[in-house]
């Protein structure tokens, strides 16, 4: 896996889609996990600092040890990190918008506040898909912020505003997922964790940390930008 930033207190790496970051007893054991794989490419143990969803790529956080984990969360826990993800959504959404929508986790679980920002990057249209995807031929590059971490918040928050993220198995449109699946031969949910920038708690200067996106992503803006 590519390694975006290594100190002796921390290592990015840029996460692939479809991997967990920890193993559960519904995953299979032949199948590869982060913390797994990690912790045997370094050589040494890695704990994850926060979480990405499974089908999510880009920049993901761990710690080497038991301080630097300690600090981290605490951290993130008080929201002293900013986090930057890329999504291709459905719709044009306003240069600018705000989702402040509370969230739950699952059943019986508390419903949390929850707040992101997000910017329109570019907007495109699919003329040729208004047969199959009426109404649905217009698509954007949004730039999302989450200010709080809570679990899928982006893609709910995204669903809420009416601009679904493109291949989002969970909380997406399926009708436009079949269409790129078959269409684009894209299969993979079209979010990623593009940087995160926080001020280092050993050495107290800004790191900033960026993942490429990933072959999938920039294949579909390039078919979308033809258009």
């Amino acid at each position: 896996m590519e390694i975006l930033y290594q100190d002796e207190h921390f290592v990015a790496v840029n996460k692939l889609a479809d991997m967990m970051v920890h193993r559960t007893r519904l995953i299979p054991k032949e199948e590869v996990v982060v913390l797994e794989h990690m912790t045997k490419q370094l050589g040494q143990n890695a704990k994850a600092v926060h979480r990405l969803d499974r089908p999510t790529t880009g920049v993901l956080l761990l710690a080497l040890h038991t301080e630097a984990t300690q600090l981290m969360s605490k951290i993130f826990r008080e929201r002293n990190v900013e986090k930057q993800y890329w999504a291709i959504v459905n719709g044009h959404p306003p240069a600018n918008f705000v989702v402040e929508k509370p969230l739950q986790s699952g059943k019986n679980k508390p419903i949390q506040k929850a707040l992101t920002h997000f910017k329109t990057l570019q907007t495109f249209k699919l003329p040729s898909a208004e047969d199959i995807l009426p109404n649905h031929q217009k698509f954007a590059l949004v730039e999302a912020m989450p200010l709080t971490g809570r679990q899928h918040q982006i893609r709910k928050h995204l669903r809420a505003a009416n601009h679904p993220i493109l291949v989002d198995k969970k909380h997406g449109n399926k009708r436009l997922n079949r269409f790129f699946r078959m269409t684009f031969n894209q299969h993979s949910l079209l979010l990623h964790a593009k940087e995160l920038r926080f001020l280092h708690p050993f050495t107290k200067e800004e790191l900033v940390i960026k993942a490429d996106l990933p072959i999938p992503f920039v294949k579909t803006l390039q078919l979308l930008a033809q258009n």
